[in-house]
């Protein structure tokens, strides 16, 4: 098939601007021709018999070089028939088009790959079969193909007659005449729609597996790994918008009350609740994760310093409303401290981390780990004995 796709790129190139270069040459030539003849004839009946050998010795270098004409014309008027017989026969789309970009020919293959006989194709603009989203781009890409002879293959998507839509990577190689001007395009089209969907699949479950390798499996939040890249790519954003961004650092209280007196799955219920109401305190475009055992993060951007009072409100007024609704045998606490992060203050990721750790541990110290902030008892019921 490779050999086929070459002869079908060679053949292309060349045979038809030669059977048009070498008819307007043998045109000119059987003119020529003629002419000579009569001048000739007239040339021998002045000076006599030197002149008919004159004539005669002219006249057989004409009809050399006309039957050497005509013999190059035929061979490239068969060079062109053998092209059409590889063409018709290919599995890949071939196409002929005017300068313009109206399809003159497109091989029988068009019917398998887009549904339409090779007859509904001719005298149609080729953009019309090409999706939307990509007509813009493929014009660019044809200009650059059409400046070099070594443009790679142009990948884009193709409209089937049924609507459906298809992927192909299509080559072009233009037709020149004697000046160089393009008098054709001729261009051969593979269909690639199931490569282009198996690299599709396998970029989407390398993505996959990078997001879950920074996840938290037991949250669902960003893990450590994943807090540094995504918290990171925030601090980056904000040093070039020149925004602050606030960290919050959140401490599960009780827990270790709760792995005593009911267990270690109770222990990891009560995380997974702060995390979906961390979680739910947040934006979209925050950065939520869980470092590791009890301790949860928050990385946001904001106006100004006042973003701190106000998450920390949300987020007390969540934590109170799921304790009154939610009938678990513990009571979710959480311990908040927050720290603001400026450009201007020249200070790192871990840095900021750390800031926000010793504020919420200051509130930490501040209060009993066995109940809330307001005082009622992280431990509902205990288990009967």
């Amino acid at each position: 098939m490779d050999r086929v796709r070459g002869l079908v790129h060679e053949l292309v190139a060349s045979q038809e601007a030669t059977v048009a270069s070498l008819r307007r040459r043998a045109e000119r030539t059987r003119d020529q021709l003629f002419l000579a003849y009569g001048m000739l004839v007239l040339v021998a009946l002045a000076i006599g018999g030197y002149g008919v050998v004159l004539v005669r010795r002219e006249l057989r270098a004409l009809e050399d070089a006309s039957r050497a004409l005509a013999h190059a014309e035929r061979k490239a008027r068969e060079g062109q028939q053998w092209f059409r017989m590889i063409a018709e026969g290919a599995s890949d789309l071939v196409r002929v088009h005017d300068r313009d970009g109206h399809i003159e020919y497109a091989s029988p293959s068009a019917a398998r790959l887009l549904g339409y006989a090779p007859d509904e194709l001719v005298s149609r603009d080729a953009m019309t079969f090409v999706h939307e989203d990509d007509r813009a781009a493929l014009v660019t890409a044809l200009r650059d193909a059409l400046a070099r002879d070594d443009a790679p293959p142009l990948l884009h998507r193709m409209l089937r007659k049924d609507g459906s839509v298809r992927w192909f990577e299509t080559r072009i190689q233009p037709a020149r005449d004697e000046s160089g001007a393009i008098e054709r395009l001729h261009t051969v089209s593979r269909d690639v729609t199931e490569r282009v969907e198996l690299e599709a699949s396998r970029s989407r479950e390398t993505s996959q597996l990078v997001e879950l390798m920074h996840r938290d499996e037991l949250t669902g939040l960003y893990n450590r790994r994943g807090f540094h890249e995504h918290a990171g790519a925030l601090l980056a954003r904000g040093r070039a918008e020149d925004r602050p961004v606030l960290f919050v650092f959140c401490d599960v209280n009780g827990l270790k009350v709760i792995n005593d007196e009911l267990g270690h799955e109770a222990g990891d219920d009560v995380i997974r609740d702060a995390g979906a109401l961390l979680r739910a305190c947040a934006r979209d475009t925050d950065v939520v994760a869980r470092l590791g055992g009890d301790e949860l993060v928050v990385a946001a951007m904001v106006r100004d310093e006042d973003a701190a009072g106000a998450f920390d409100r949300r987020l007390r007024e969540l934590v109170r409303a799921h304790n009154a609704r939610e009938e678990r045998p513990f009571r979710v606490s959480l311990s908040v401290g927050s720290a603001l992060w400026r450009a201007r203050d020249g200070k790192d990721l871990e840095a900021m981390v750390q800031e926000a750790d010793a504020a919420m541990y200051a509130q930490k110290r501040a209060r009993r780990s066995a109940v809330t902030t307001s005082g009622e008892a992280i431990v509902r019921t205990r288990p009967k004995a």
